[in-house]
Parts: structure tokens; sequence; C-alpha cells
């Protein structure tokens, strides 16, 4: 099995595996670099947007509001209702998104399992 050309953060050389005909490890692989940019894009949208920060402060706000007497607590107890109904939606949707993630993995995985067993390594 070839060796990767590439050196790792920690300044050893990589041993990741190397498809035929390649220099580099599917990690290391420059025709691969816009592949890779991808899934760290996926990754950075998993936290928190501007979004969520923007309900938490008018939450906080609410909060506030009830206790100085500025909003009535009936509702203020259904604004929070609704942000609950949000949060559940907002689960959901990063959950989802998980588990795309997930799935695009596993067959990367899948893909160079296959191919260590073709090629004997």
């Amino acid at each position: 099995m070839a060796s990767c050309s590439s050196i790792t953060r920690g300044g050893q050389p990589c041993r990741g595996f190397v498809p035929p005909g390649s220099t580099y490890c599917t990690s290391h692989d420059p025709s691969r670099s816009e592949e890779r940019r991808k899934i760290a894009s996926k990754a950075g949208r998993s936290k928190p947007t501007a979004e969520l920060n923007q309900i938490k402060a008018r939450i906080k706000q609410l909060c506030e509001d009830v206790l100085e007497g500025e909003v009535d607590k009936s509702k203020a107890s259904v604004s929070i209702q609704g942000y609950g109904v949000l949060k559940g939606y907002l689960e959901l949707e990063r959950r989802l998104r998980e588990a795309e993630e997930l799935e695009v993995r596993i067959t990367e995985l899948e893909d160079a399992l296959a191919q260590r067993r073709r090629y004997g390594a």
C-alpha cells in the first residue's frame, strides 16, 4: 500500500489509504478540495445562527418585560409556547441535517473500504 504524500497537522506523515494512481489519500487529494470544502461548510452551519441568537434575545426580553409588568402574563405565556413549538422544529431540522451528513460520511467510508478490498490493501 502506498503512503500519502502529505504531512498531518501534528507533523507526522499521513497514513491514509492512497487509491491506485494517486499520491494522496482522499483527505489530502487536491482534486477533492471542493468536496472537503462542502463538508466543512455543512459542519459550520451546525453552529447557532443569527436567527437563534435573535430568538434567544427576544425570549430574554419577554421575560424581563413580564417581570417589569410591561407585558401581560397570558400573552407572554402564549408567546413562550410558540417559541417551544419553534424549538421543536429547529431540533427536527438539526437532526435531519445530521442524518444527511452521516449518510454522506458512511457512503464515503463504504467506498473507501470497497477500494481497499478491491486492491488488496
